[in-house]
């Protein structure tokens, strides 16, 4: 690997999405729109949203012995992104998504986790593994595999001292909160500040009290994202809570994968425009999760490279 890149330490899933006009209420049974399997995971799709942005990714991920974990590792080669820490583990199945997404773009997802949750501490102490977190320019982290392995995952390159740690609290834990200190740089949704601190965000001036209790959990910087209406952010030195604006988009074709989009960018700017504010580098991951929702499903919609001045210019 190139000294500037990106390691992800995370999920793979195979998105099997249902598209209706409406969410259905419990016990209803209703007719969709249409259906589509796509490969997703916030991992992977981190890694290739960033990737797509134009840097190198690397990717520590475990899938099934079945033709979804198969082909996810051809498509994630075919993107670009280094897959030799993608290992397929025997007889269980890749990790699958079922998606539901409504007329107005937003989406209901229950996980099966699979073949992701035996990715373990072992395996992150492996000698290969602790080579990459310890030269990683930057670490983007998640939620959808082990806890303690993902913990583990940031112990070792926090010890190193070199890279940036990104913490996407998603979806949001409940109990100890040692893993948020080894955060660099935290990321939560709404859904997921209430579920880690508690209280409730709706839009960027209820977001005070929230942000002040998650940057007691010890993390330099705190980001909460807000669809539509962008992000705020705070730093662990300067309390004041800073909203980045974005503009709207009229009509959302769907949202799953936006905070993806959003973490994705975010890390390609912290290797290709360290030169940038953080309110810079957090108004372009903005923009890039903007972009995310104009069309179907999440690869096939995160920016890339060659898109990135054609959306930067229309605002």
């Amino acid at each position: 690997m190139e000294s500037d890149f990106i390691l992800v330490v995370g999920s793979c899933n195979v998105d099997l999405t249902c598209y209706v006009q409406r969410m259905p209420v419990v016990g209803e049974t209703m007719y969709g729109d249409s259906f589509h399997q796509r490969y997703g995971g916030k991992g992977a799709n981190q890694a290739v949203a960033a990737k797509k942005l134009g840097v190198p990714v690397c990717m520590v991920a475990k899938v099934g012995e079945d033709s979804y974990g198969k082909s996810y590792v051809e498509l994630l080669e075919q993107i670009g992104v280094d897959t030799k820490e993608i290992h397929i583990v025997p007889s269980v199945h890749t990790g699958i998504a079922q998606i539901v997404v409504s007329g107005n773009g937003a989406n209901l997802i229950v996980i099966i986790p699979g073949a992701n949750k035996y990715l373990c501490v072992d395996d992150v102490q492996s000698e290969s593994i602790k080579h990459l977190l310890s030269t990683a320019e930057v670490g983007l982290f998640q939620f959808e595999i082990d806890v303690e392995t993902t913990q583990k995952a940031m112990e070792i390159m926090k010890s190193h001292g070199k890279g940036t740690t990104i913490l996407n609290c998603a979806p949001a834990i409940k109990g100890d909160k040692k893993i948020h200190s080894l955060a660099d740089i935290l990321i939560l949704n709404e859904i997921e500040v209430f579920g880690t601190v508690g209280v409730g965000v709706s839009n960027p001036c209820d977001a005070e009290a929230a942000m002040q209790k998650l940057l007691e959990l010890g993390s330099n910087v705190v980001i909460i994202t807000l669809g539509s209406k962008g992000a705020v952010y705070a730093t662990s030195t300067d309390h004041r809570v800073i909203h980045v604006p974005v503009s709207p988009v009229d009509q959302p074709v769907d949202t799953t994968g936006a905070g993806d989009a959003f973490c994705g960018a975010l890390a390609y700017m912290f290797i290709k425009c360290k030169h940038l504010s953080l309110l810079q580098k957090i108004s372009f991951a903005c923009k890039a999760a903007r972009h995310s929702v104009l069309g179907q499903g999440t690869h096939d919609t995160f920016p890339t490279n060659e898109s990135v001045q054609q959306f930067l210019q229309s605002d």
